[in-house]
Order: C-alpha cells, then structure tokens, then sequence
C-alpha cells in the first residue's frame, strides 16, 4: 500500500468559483464526491480529506493560499506525510490545451504557470506528476491571460468542461491504481468535447 496527494489548484473564496484557473478545484471536489469524502478539514493551509482509494491512502488537498502560493501547502503537506514528489499529484488549469482537453505529464517544469512554479520551488523538485485540464486560449490575442483564466467559461463550454473534469478525476484514479505512464497512454490525446 502507497500513499498519495492529489491536489487541486485554484483560488480561495466565492468570486473564483467557476474560473478557468479553478478547474483543479472542480476534479478534486468529483473525487471527494465519488467517495464520499468531506472536504472541512483544515490542515496545511487547506481544505483536505483523507481515505482509501484502490488500495491506497489518498489525502485530497484544496490550497486555501492564493494560486500563486500554492506551493506552501503542498510541499507542508508532502512533508507531513514524508513523500517523495513521484506521489505527488497536482491537477492544474493549462491555457496550451484547448477546452475539451486533458494531458497527464510526469515530471518536468512549471511552464509559466504560476501555482506550479511556486510548488517545484517549495518541492525543491519537479517530480511530481500533472493532470494538466485544457481551458484555452483567449479568443483575442489583446486579451489579457491573467484575466482570461479569471474569467468563468462559456455556456457552451461548460458541458465540455464537466466531461473533462469527470476524465480528470478518473485519470487521477488511473495514476493512483495504475501508475503515471499506463494512465498517460489512456488519457492523453483524447477530445472530450
């Protein structure tokens, strides 16, 4: 039996409810709700929730810090629990991949995404594995990023995106049951739109 961390990346508070940049929250809030998990639990400068998950311990993390300072609460909880990054599993907003789709990366950088750069430098490692959900690009190239992950998503979006954050949460159980690289070959390239 192994331990793990899924967290979910987003922004604290009501008026970030429904964003872009809060996808991560929405897979791990699925998962609490396929088992049956509470997630009042503050711990690590979050909200979590511990259980079994295919045989395994799971502690699910919501960072109540800022997106941009994520990385106190995961590494806090990561050390807590004395893991290594490979059973780290964050699940992030990615403007490089269209609404629809998902990607599973193991390892590797922050690719400008903020959050992410604050957890590798609070890891001190990158080697954690990313369920990377597609919210696009702006439709306009004068439109600012930062407010175009801010935003919510269109209403002809949002059927896509609740298809994409059920595949997120299946593909965090693939990664905990199966391991990183089987759940890759099954949930990389696929369109859910």
């Amino acid at each position: 039996m192994s331990r793990f961390l899924i967290c979910g990346l987003g922004n604290p508070g009501p008026s970030y409810k429904g964003t872009r940049h809060n996808v991560g929250f929405r897979v791990v809030d699925e998962l609490a709700d396929r088992y049956r998990w509470t997630m009042n639990r503050r711990e690590f400068d979050g909200k979590v929730a511990s259980g079994r998950m295919h045989g395994n311990k799971v502690t699910l993390l919501k960072p109540q810090t800022m997106m941009n300072q994520s990385g106190k609460s995961v590494a806090e909880a990561a050390r807590y629990y004395s893991m290594d990054s490979d059973q780290v599993v964050v699940v992030h907003d990615d403007i490089d991949l269209e609404v629809g789709r998902l990607k599973i990366k193991i390892g590797g950088g922050h690719g400008g995404h903020n959050g992410l750069r604050d957890i590798v430098s609070q890891l001190g490692d990158g080697g954690f594995t990313r369920i990377r959900v597609g919210v696009g690009r702006p439709d306009h190239p004068e439109f600012d990023v930062t407010d175009w992950v801010l935003s919510g998503f269109k209403d002809d979006e949002e059927p896509v995106i609740e298809r994409v954050v059920d595949a997120g949460a299946d593909a965090a159980e693939a990664i905990i049951e199966e391991g990183g690289e089987s759940a890759q070959n099954r949930f990389n390239g696929t369109d859910y739109s």
